[in-house]
């Protein structure tokens, strides 16, 4: 504002307008010597804007007015420019001063931040050569964990195969199977098992008490508990209301740890089997009821079967023919050979690959009493001699010790043989 005024008005303009800011009381200048040729002196007047509400506080009233009577020593204070202008002229001086010192003040303060500054750049490129030396490694670790993930992948598309498999597995088997963990809560069941057991896949959870079944088995979740608390599987036939029969397989569920669990209920269909096995029982009574002999061997000529009749006939015991052949305790072939001979007459020879008779022995063959058994009585090979005379045939023993022996049996054509192939061939 002072620059708007002449220089020698200036001083004192500012010099009040300081004074009337610092004391807030109004200042008044009369008949003041303004130095301009056409208005050499007027009343100037200073003073704050209000003194009673802090909004305006900042502010002064400034006027300038055209004095109204003549100079005079009783209408106003005489203004000493002098004065006023050296107090001025002090009063910027010790604001330069102040200046000056605050200036150095922000000087020091400046270079003690530069210095600061320049520290934090330097701690700034050094954590930003960390943080590029962390990408890095950052990167790296990114790259295994791209390949750490691939790998979790193809084990998962694994898992799944291998999940599916055992879904299409046990599908495939018809064979009813129950998870159950260690609160004997259903925790995953094949669709076989549905049949008698009524299961849906929103019971996956639920206690297996809660679920109904058809069997006629009242100690269903007794037997699982049981098994839970012992480890002993249990193995049981039980039976459905439909009259079906079913193999109870109740073993403990082991992780690959060897923990425990919970349980697997097994249910296989044996109805079919259960009805075999009667009609075996059925045929198997007839058999040893029947009043002929009837003799059974394996594909290789080994005796697995003789009914009581034979035993009877033959004054035998099952130790004698059951299993493998005495004469060949340590394996070999039985060859057994027909033919036909001069006057209609039929020669069946079996020929072995066991250890031979002695020629003592063989001399006493067919003795009444003779045998070479711990517990024979030497009744059978005589009675076959005379069963063989009786049909007008014979038999002849042929043997070399460790060699083996041979066997002719010589009867008429008239007599009806069960096998008339001219040459066969069994190994035992």
């Amino acid at each position: 504002m002072h620059k708007m005024f002449h220089s020698h008005l200036s001083v004192a303009l500012v010099t009040a307008l300081h004074k009337v800011r610092k004391e807030r009381s109004e200042i008044a200048y009369r008949h003041f010597k303004t130095g301009i040729p056409d208005f050499p002196s007027v009343d100037l007047t200073i003073r704050p804007f209000s003194t009673t509400n802090k909004a305006y506080e900042h502010l002064l009233i400034v006027i300038f007015a055209k004095p109204q009577t003549e100079p005079a020593e009783t209408l106003g204070e005489d203004v000493e420019l002098a004065s006023s202008v050296n107090q001025r002229v002090l009063d910027l001086e010790q604001e330069l001063l102040r200046a000056e010192e605050t200036l150095q003040i922000t000087i020091e303060e400046l270079e003690t931040s530069n210095e600061e500054l320049q520290a934090t750049n330097e701690e700034l490129v050094a954590a930003n050569e960390e943080l590029q030396s962390a990408n890095e490694e950052l990167q790296s670790v990114n790259e295994e964990l791209l390949t750490v993930n691939a790998e979790y992948q193809m084990k998962i598309q694994e898992m799944t195969d291998l999940n599916n498999d055992m879904d299409n597995f046990l599908s495939s088997t018809r064979i009813g199977t129950i998870f159950l963990d260690t609160d004997m809560r259903v925790r995953r069941f094949t669709p076989a098992v549905t049949k008698e057991i009524h299961l849906l896949d929103i019971d996956i959870g639920r206690p297996i008490s809660h679920i109904k079944h058809h069997f006629e088995y009242d100690d269903f979740l007794v037997d699982a508990e049981k098994v839970l608390q012992t480890l002993v599987p249990i193995v049981k036939e039980v039976r459905s209301r439909s009259g079906r029969w079913y193999s109870l397989r109740i073993l403990p569920y082991r992780t690959a740890d060897q923990f425990v669990q919970g349980t697997v209920i097994t249910f296989v269909d044996i109805t079919d089997l259960k009805l075999l096995n009667n009609e075996l029982k059925i045929k198997s009574y007839a058999i040893d009821q029947s009043p002929s002999i009837v003799l059974i061997a394996d594909p290789n000529g080994s005796i697995e079967y003789a009914n009581p009749k034979f035993f009877e006939q033959t004054m035998l015991t099952r130790e004698d023919i059951i299993g493998k052949p005495e004469s060949m305790p340590k394996g070999g072939r039985l060859h057994i050979k027909t033919e036909n001979v001069h006057d209609h007459k039929i020669r069946i020879l079996f020929i072995d690959e066991g250890i031979g008779i002695p020629k003592e022995t063989l001399a006493r063959l067919g003795e009444p009493f003779y045998t070479t058994k711990e517990k024979g009585t030497g009744l059978g090979l005589m009675i076959c001699y005379q069963i063989i005379e009786n049909l007008q045939g014979t038999l002849r023993f042929a043997s070399e010790f460790g060699l083996g022996i041979s066997v002719e049996i010589v009867l008429r054509r008239t007599i009806s043989l069960s096998r008339t192939t001219n040459s066969t061939s069994r190994g035992l």
